[in-house]
């Protein structure tokens, strides 16, 4: 009895969470199922135009494919030219990112929640039907969930650290390059930067703030010159805001709805209502023993909703 108590400590539950998810994720990848209908059109993409082509915004607006992030683009078509043409290829860079994944969800997921609730909000991430669908999927969905981990972990070491000069050189490095493959991540650092600043007002930590106001200069230098190459061209397109017309919405019931919804799509919860009432809770709890790690989880998807209402980003 105690070789298995000393088994199954928490640890090693964690462990086994990862392998899982892990196993879950190579089967789905090697299971080489057919591309659908957006696949399709992604694949024809990284064919037929050249990484310049790809980056040039008429090109989207002219064919009327749906956008994705520089990055996404770039890593697609050079694997692509330097590694062949098959479904395993252009499915590996989301494979690679639901893995990393994984390993970043585990890293940072006690920051936020002790170990044993934290041990089953890991569960449900690395068995979620969505996520593991997203990691061999050609589209850029499993990147968003890992460079959403990146900037939460770049969070966490920005609070915890003293910000040596290399520490902000490579924060706001690491900060600014995730704008570039994921359009979500736009919201994350924006709303982890604000909580950030928000913390050194409120414990008057004078120098910190600056250094933290540093970093949040490289991040918007970085979103400003991927907004005025890319980024305004599509807020601006008739053709994108009718597509995505029913996705826009005001503060009302539906916005509601559509976060409870999240809860089983991409949640993938059998049960939404589980997850909804729990996230209220957790929120809660969150922001009772330490504001800053709540602000930097509830800011983003409030500036996605206002985002949303201001008809500039669907939600």
């Amino acid at each position: 009895m105690n070789k298995i108590r000393k088994y199954y400590t928490l640890n090693n539950l964690i462990w086994l969470t990862l392998a899982f998810g892990i196993l879950c994720r190579a089967t789905q990848y090697l299971s080489n199922r057919s591309f659908w209908l957006d696949e399709v059109v992604r694949v024809f993409e990284f064919k037929n135009y050249s990484l310049i082509e790809l980056l040039q915004i008429k090109g989207f607006i002219t064919t009327q494919i749906h956008t994705a992030p520089y990055g996404f683009l770039a890593i697609q078509r050079l694997a692509f030219l330097l590694l062949g043409d098959s479904e395993f290829i252009f499915r590996l860079f989301p494979f690679i990112c639901g893995i990393l994944s994984l390993f970043l969800y585990k890293n940072i997921v006690n920051w936020f929640i002790p170990k044993k609730p934290g041990l089953i909000a890991f569960s449900l991430f690395a068995i979620s039907y969505h996520l593991i669908f997203y990691s061999s999927e050609v589209k850029p969905y499993s990147s968003d969930v890992l460079f959403t981990l990146v900037i939460l972990a770049l969070l966490k070491r920005i609070y915890l650290s003293q910000l040596k000069f290399t520490e902000i050189i490579t924060a706001g490095f690491l900060g600014g390059v995730s704008i570039w493959f994921s359009f979500p991540a736009v919201f994350t650092l924006v709303g982890g930067g604000l909580a950030l600043i928000i913390d050194k007002i409120w414990n008057k930590n004078w120098k910190k703030l600056f250094r933290v106001t540093g970093i949040c200069a490289i991040w918007l230098s970085s979103f400003l010159v991927y907004y005025v190459i890319s980024l305004r061209y599509f807020s601006n397109d008739q053709n994108l805001l009718n597509y995505w017309s029913t996705s826009f919405n005001a503060l009302s019931w539906q916005t509601l709805s559509l976060f409870y919804q999240s809860f089983k799509d991409p949640g993938g919860l059998l049960i939404p209502q589980l997850g909804f009432m729990f996230f209220f809770l957790g929120t809660y709890s969150i922001l009772r023993d330490g504001k800053i790690k709540g602000l930097i989880l509830v800011l983003p998807i409030l500036l996605t909703i206002v985002s949303s209402m201001l008809k500039k980003y669907p939600y």
